[in-house]
């Protein structure tokens, strides 16, 4: 559990860096926020795998995206507010600005290369900072119906001092008459 918290940590400090680089940039560009931050994020956390400050950085770009939505959003909408407010001969509302997205734990969205399950054992096999390691996890008894099925990819989750991994698995079309 020691070496998934450490990857968690070093995960999210990507996230966050490349956040508060897109958020200062204002640049939701996920091609583009990769080659400013790639190698400054690989010199400074040489242990965690690339494919990992890879998803750290599509996390980070989608976040930005909707912060960078929202802050539009807002700032074409004040003004409206304000006069709203001036017509009806009430106080106008303060504004509030969007802030930089930002994560104590962010979650870490593991792909096909960085991960697999293995039903028949209920075991998977995640990268870390220490390599690839191979854990046993349970399935609650509702969710059961789902194992066997492919697999897409995983999230793992650090809440309230448990580790939690969501895996997303692809169910065969149903045949309609």
């Amino acid at each position: 559990t020691r070496i998934l918290k450490a990857t968690l940590e070093q995960h999210t400090a990507c996230y966050n860096a490349v956040a508060r680089e897109g958020f200062a940039t204002a640049c939701s560009n996920g091609v583009e926020l990769h080659k400013r931050t790639y190698y400054p994020l690989r010199a400074e956390f040489p242990d965690l795998p690339a494919q990992l400050v890879c998803a750290a950085r599509v996390r980070a770009t989608e976040s930005v995206k909707s912060a960078l939505t929202w802050k539009r959003k807002r700032e074409q909408a004040y003004p409206k507010n304000v006069a709203k407010a001036q017509k009806q001969g009430k106080e106008p509302p303060k504004f509030k600005p969007v802030r930089c997205p930002s994560s104590e734990m962010c979650s870490l969205r593991y792909d096909q290369r960085s991960y697999w399950v293995k039903w028949e054992t209920n075991t998977c096999s995640l990268a870390t900072i220490n390599g690839r390691v191979e854990l046993p996890f349970t399935v609650p008894e509702h969710l059961k119906q789902y194992t066997g099925n492919q697999t897409c990819s995983a999230d793992l989750c650090y809440r309230k001092g448990r580790f939690l991994l969501h895996i997303v698995v692809s169910l065969p079309v149903p045949s309609v008459e």
